[in-house]
């Protein structure tokens, strides 16, 4: 008898990624990399290799590296970010969706090293002295690549972590304001149940420079277009659709409302 109740279509999952930009696979990966503890250097690397491939490289150097290998291939295993509103991942989902469509990946961390391709899932004996290193060969066009580009400079990256993006560092942000507000975030109870709270923390107001768009972003990741006259920074968990790149309506009026305030 099978233990498993499910299985996962991982070419139907790749179809229905297809409906979202190829950038939520870089953000993906920056954002689980910055929420390593003590990591101090990003490094991602973007490269167009033709026939609608690239190639994403995405490298960090956290002392411990991954703390379960497992959880890059196991859908919805428990997070212990589920319990810090100030870690951005919570679902243990983002890793899977980046395999769903990709053609290869490669992930070498200091637990050891695996990688997927066409022949299945495969342990390696290599490992990374320090922190991670995924390789990932994305199914993705030339104009996408262009686009993923574009979007990788609206990042705005944590204080003590230096990001780089194909070889150039992202511009440090200063914000024009922070204040301390109240507002909803997603945190697991003594069950690791997920509930919504009302919870204190920072909010950062930046600069809308010229050719952007104001945006709401959660801990430097963004999140979703406003046009409003700042780009509007939550340091927690924001309370996104499962697609994460979207809030409720009401969340943005609570937004709003504290930064009119």
């Amino acid at each position: 008898m099978l233990k498993n109740w499910f299985e996962v279509d991982k070419d139907g999952l790749a179809r229905i990624l297809e409906r979202k930009g190829k950038e939520f696979v870089l953000f993906e990966l920056v954002q689980n990399a910055w929420d390593e503890p003590g990591v101090t250097k990003v490094s991602v690397a973007l490269e167009y290799r033709g026939r609608n491939r690239a190639l994403l490289v995405v490298e960090d150097d956290a002392p411990e590296g991954f703390k379960d290998l497992s959880h890059a291939f196991t859908l919805f295993a428990d997070s212990a970010k589920k319990s810090n509103p100030e870690q951005r991942g919570r679902f243990n989902f983002g890793e899977k969706l980046v395999l769903a469509i990709s053609d290869e990946v490669t992930i070498r961390t200091t637990k050891g090293s695996i990688r997927f391709d066409s022949e299945g899932r495969h342990r390696l004996r290599a490992a990374q002295p320090v922190g991670s290193r995924i390789e990932c060969l994305v199914r993705m066009t030339a104009d996408e690549c262009q686009a993923v580009d574009a979007e990788a400079r609206k990042l705005i990256a944590p204080e003590g972590i230096t990001t780089v993006f194909n070889g150039v560092e992202l511009p440090r942000r200063t914000p024009v304001e922070q204040f301390n507000a109240t507002l909803p975030t997603e945190v697991a109870d003594a069950d690791g149940l997920l509930r919504r709270v009302n919870r204190t923390t920072k909010v950062r107001l930046y600069e809308v420079k010229p050719g952007e768009t104001a945006m709401l972003y959660e801990m430097g990741i963004p999140v979703v277009e406003t046009g409003d006259k700042w780009h509007v920074d939550v340091q927690q968990n924001v309370p996104l659709n499962m697609d994460r790149d979207n809030v409720t309506p009401s969340y943005v009026r609570d937004v709003r409302t504290i930064v009119g305030n």
